[in-house]
């Protein structure tokens, strides 16, 4: 699944992969976002909830977060925030999911959790975490707990509680970390930065 621009829109755009790489077209392709799509991600997987099996989703500069399935011919919803408005004041920067929830982070400082069984809703919860834009958000598995970082460092973000935890980083260390991913376990977390370093931080509770 890929976002692209094209004379005819923004559009994000599903590929099969056995023929993707000998030039084969998008299987599917969506022009619903009205800007430049930031980020994308599958539905994570949870040993106690499939909500999220067979969707992606995508973020965009327009504020919106759209809910996909391949299968259909348009999106299949969209995470709306308080009133109904779009899911971010700002560009979305990032998603994540797992275990059910999809977590967000923008230009608006913000990060969001949202329970897709309930889009129109609005999200569970809005966690501020510094004042700078927020740049990458991975979540840990049991979607209790999420690695953010910010323009600022890097934290740990209590996903029930809202407790933010700032990460000492390692001496010598600069830039920002522009990716973070978590190993299958979430002991490990991998942070990747612009000075072309990629730090492992051991993720105790």
């Amino acid at each position: 699944v890929t976002g692209e621009s094209s004379a005819a829109g923004e559009a994000v755009c599903c590929y099969d992969t056995g023929t993707a790489m000998n030039g084969g077209a998008a299987v599917r392709r969506y022009v619903e976002h009205t800007d430049i799509i930031t980020s994308l991600t599958c539905g994570g997987a949870s040993p106690v909830d499939n909500t999220l099996h067979g969707l992606f989703f995508s973020g965009s500069r327009d504020c919106c977060i759209r809910m996909w399935d391949r299968r259909q011919k348009q999106s299949v919803g969209q995470l709306l925030g308080a009133g109904g408005g779009p899911a971010h004041a700002k560009m979305i920067t990032c998603l994540d999911a797992n275990a059910g929830l999809v977590v967000s982070a923008g230009l608006d400082k913000l990060v969001k959790v949202w329970d897709v069984r309930r889009a129109g809703g609005g999200p569970l919860r809005s966690i501020a975490v510094d004042d700078n834009a927020l740049l990458k958000v991975a979540v840990a598995a049991g979607g209790a707990a999420a690695a953010v970082s910010t323009l600022r460092r890097l934290y740990l973000v209590d996903l029930n509680g809202d407790r933010v935890v700032p990460v000492d980083a390692f001496e010598g260390r600069s830039g920002r970390y522009h990716d973070l991913k978590f190993n299958n376990s979430s002991t490990v977390l991998y942070a990747a930065g612009d000075d072309r370093r990629v730090d492992l931080f051991r993720v105790t509770t």
